[in-house]
């Protein structure tokens, strides 16, 4: 009995070793979900490709062997052959002369049996492998940015079946209203700092892979929780000095005036662009329980108004759109959880919280040109600056002085009045600097 396993066709670097050491660790890990023990047998050469042992059932013992060399499909993909090698324990030490026609009935059923054992084995490995297939195309890419080796190139096929065992979830989104040059090149700096292209073979550049270096993952999702909870913090205190500004209007807007109009129509905009800040960043309630450690690829996608993009295509957006980032994860239909690992869960919140800032200077700058500006235009740029407060430089904000004037002391003036106005000016400062 013999199974196909897909190997990788065009394997640069260590690509391959690090799919058949993900299908061995698979397989002597004893991950299977049946109650067998599988040994690998290191006394045979490499040159013969990799053997294990297991006890199928008390009557039959199994030696299973992964090829050392790849083979061609129909001139379409490379695979390693999966054997099985079954017999009869009680073969070693019986002969069919000392059984009768009743024996010989039996074993013919538990030789069926455990071919059907075998049957379902089989089938669990070879569904282990695709994903790590998949895997191993992840953890390739990534270690590639400390290695040496030669640059991985996948053909088409090859990362089609990547994905073909993946699904997409959405990790953020954001309205980004007419960016011109200067707003593209900050969207593609952005995505260039969390994510690198995947170099596919005659296919166009639309699928991305983190750029995080594997060693550094652990200071990354740190640094995303601090940021997170520090905006957190800030957008509660927001939120419990103004409430629910979103209604607000002013009363005496006079609705024939023109720059009303103007105000109005800018407030639609405005409140456009703060939906993609609805809620302020991505809830954070998943527990510690909650997430996979399955070593999900961490592959992403970017869509321009539901459409993939390359960063070539981004480059040319200079019209109003919706921006939609994803992530892939293994399909988990038995499975009720949505992020499947940590390092994915924190690559959401830190792309949407870029994407959140981004959006934030984009407005805030447009606002610095509006003619008039309603309270409900005030409160949203207050809002957006609470999501960059990190990021002032990057805002060209007018430098404004602010001067308190106190009496000088006459002599008719007692110590306590002039006391009493100079805490009055510290007292009015301070409020004033805690509402900016």
């Amino acid at each position: 009995m013999s199974f196909p396993l897909r190997f990788f066709s065009n394997p640069r670097g260590n690509i391959n070793n690090i799919l058949l050491n993900l299908t061995i660790s698979f397989l002597i890990n004893c991950s299977l979900d049946i109650s067998i023990d599988i040994s690998r047998v290191n006394d045979i050469s490499e040159e013969n490709g990799q053997w294990f042992l297991f006890n199928l059932d008390n009557e039959h013992t199994c030696m299973l062997n992964i090829a050392p060399k790849c083979e061609m499909m129909n001139n379409e993909y490379s695979f390693k052959s999966l054997f099985f090698h079954s017999f009869g324990i009680g073969d070693l030490y019986t002969t069919r002369l000392d059984e009768d026609t009743t024996d010989d009935v039996d074993q013919v059923d538990q030789g069926s049996n455990a071919e059907s054992d075998l049957s379902l084995i089989a089938a669990k490995i070879v569904d282990e492998h695709d994903r790590n297939f998949a895997r191993a195309a992840y953890l390739a890419l990534r270690q590639e940015r400390t290695s040496s080796n030669n640059a991985i190139v996948f053909t088409k096929g090859d990362f089609r079946s990547v994905l073909d065992v993946c699904e997409e979830n959405v990790a953020a989104e954001a309205y980004i209203s007419q960016p011109d040059a200067n707003d593209v090149s900050k969207l593609l700096r952005i995505f260039e700092n969390l994510i690198r292209v995947v170099p596919i073979e005659n296919m166009e550049r639309k699928h991305f892979v983190f750029s995080g270096i594997t060693t550094e993952d652990e200071s990354f999702m740190l640094k995303v929780k601090d940021d997170y909870q520090n905006d957190q913090r800030r957008m509660n205190l927001f939120n419990d000095l103004h409430g629910d500004y979103s209604s607000e209007e002013s009363e005496d807007e006079d609705e024939g005036d023109e720059s009303s109009e103007l105000s109005l129509s800018q407030s639609e905009v405005s409140a456009m662009e703060e939906e993609s800040l609805a809620g302020g960043l991505p809830k954070n309630e998943l527990s510690e329980s909650n997430f996979l450690d399955d070593m999900s690829p961490l592959f992403v996608t970017i869509k321009v108004n539901g459409e993939n993009m390359s960063f070539q295509a981004l480059e040319g957006i200079r019209s109003s759109a919706q921006i939609s980032v994803s992530f892939s994860r293994f399909s988990l239909s038995s499975k009720k959880s949505t992020i499947p690992t940590k390092l994915h869960h924190s690559f959401s919140l830190a792309i949407q919280r870029e994407l959140n800032k981004f959006v934030a200077i984009q407005q805030l700058e447009r606002l610095r040109h509006w003619n008039s500006l309603s309270t409900l235009d005030i409160l949203t740029a207050m809002k957006f600056v609470a999501f960059v407060h990190d990021e002032a430089r990057l805002i060209p904000l007018v430098s404004l002085s602010l001067y308190f004037f106190a009496m000088r002391r006459l002599d008719y003036l007692t110590s306590l009045v002039l006391r009493a106005s100079f805490q009055d000016a510290t007292t009015t400062f301070t409020l004033f600097h805690s509402t900016l």
